[in-house]
């Protein structure tokens, strides 16, 4: 499955009132296509999106996914850490697992070489779930939404994905004053509410 599918269809099974936070240059381009109030983008390749979801995730009561690809969050496993022993309910990382640096070429990074990446971060703290058939079956999407649904953070959800991203240069995002006030107006919205704890 291409990162493009994974990230629409996992778009299509959040709320409205869900914020969602994308990690990496070439992600956020790719995820653009799909931007809705909601969607924040951090372009650097450090996975510094894991350190800001976990502040927002600590200050509202509203559902905070972040996505990120494999070689991001490697580089950076100490992020992991943290969001893990804040048990925060409301925090939920998505990893676009390619097992290559998307930033470098391709070439092959070491999560794949991991005994077991599900049980790394299974001992940190996290509920891990591995999202990839579910995406891959059209049947199994509303299986897949009420599964979300249902879910209480921290939460990991790891889905495969092959190839690059692909037409990096068609989606330009906007800068970043007017994402950050369009962010900031969206998380302080009374209206749309919280989809943790059903409007309280």
């Amino acid at each position: 499955m291409k990162s493009k599918k994974a990230i629409k269809t996992m778009l299509s099974c959040i709320k409205d009132n869900d914020v969602v936070i994308f990690s990496g240059n070439e992600l956020c381009k790719e995820a653009y296509e799909y931007d809705r109030e909601g969607n924040f983008y951090i372009r650097d390749n450090n996975c510094n999106g894991l350190s800001l979801a976990l502040g927002i995730a600590m200050n509202t009561n509203k559902r905070v996914f972040v996505f990120c690809t494999d070689s991001d969050l490697i580089k950076n496993i100490s992020y992991m850490l943290n969001i893990a022993v804040s048990k925060c309910k409301n925090i939920f990382v998505v990893i676009l697992v390619s097992g290559k640096y998307q930033v470098s070429g391709g070439q092959v990074n070491i999560f794949d070489s991991i005994s077991s990446p599900k049980n790394l971060l299974f001992s940190m703290g996290f509920l891990v779930f591995d999202y990839t058939f579910h995406l891959k079956n059209k049947g199994t999407v509303k299986e897949l939404k009420q599964l979300i649904e249902r879910s209480i953070g921290p939460v990991v959800s790891i889905i495969k994905v092959t190839g690059g991203l692909s037409n990096l240069e068609s989606y330009n995002i906007p800068d970043n004053k007017l994402l950050i006030d369009r962010f900031k107006k969206f998380i302080q919205n009374k209206i749309i509410g919280t989809s943790l704890y059903k409007g309280s």
